[in-house]
């Protein structure tokens, strides 16, 4: 696994869509409110982000023509972000921040395992032989296709 801090490639067009935005306020457990706005987000994958947090810039001119807020989630940033930041066009809501760690599943399982030093590569190899070797119920199975994750959340959550 390797930290979400690399840079990605830059690209031209940006996938801004129109959705609906639902905050609610709370005190604790208590719930005193919520409002729904209308929102831009940013469709974008994670993965294609760059660490920096106006890249892409957003589309700030969109404010008040219909839309109330703009929402980037899981955006990956190079270091800790203010809770909240004021501009004279904005004010930037952070609600939360976190380390999102992944695995990056393209490629060959030796180029994955090329990533780790000789004795956790040869660990690793002795696990998968030994897990190989228990026969009936150790298979391995790849779940590839949107109609295959409900048998996959199933048994991930046993």
């Amino acid at each position: 696994m390797t930290p979400c801090d690399r840079s990605a490639p830059s690209r031209e067009a940006r996938g801004w869509e129109e959705t609906r935005y639902h905050l609610t306020y709370r005190v604790g457990e208590l719930t005193l409110f919520s409002r729904s706005f209308s929102a831009l987000s940013l469709r974008d994958h994670f993965l294609t982000l760059s660490p920096i947090p106006e890249d892409p810039p957003p589309p700030l001119a969109r404010l008040g023509e219909g839309i109330d807020v703009i929402v980037t989630r899981s955006h990956p940033v190079s270091g800790p972000l203010p809770s909240v930041t004021s501009s004279k066009d904005a004010l930037r809501y952070v609600p939360s921040q976190y380390l999102r760690r992944y695995t990056e599943l393209t490629g060959t399982f030796q180029d994955y395992l090329a990533t780790f030093s000789g004795k956790t590569r040869n660990t690793l190899r002795r696990k998968t032989k030994a897990f190989l070797s228990q026969g009936a119920g150790s298979e391995m199975r790849a779940y590839a296709r949107p109609e295959e994750m409900g048998e996959f959340y199933r048994l991930a959550r046993k």
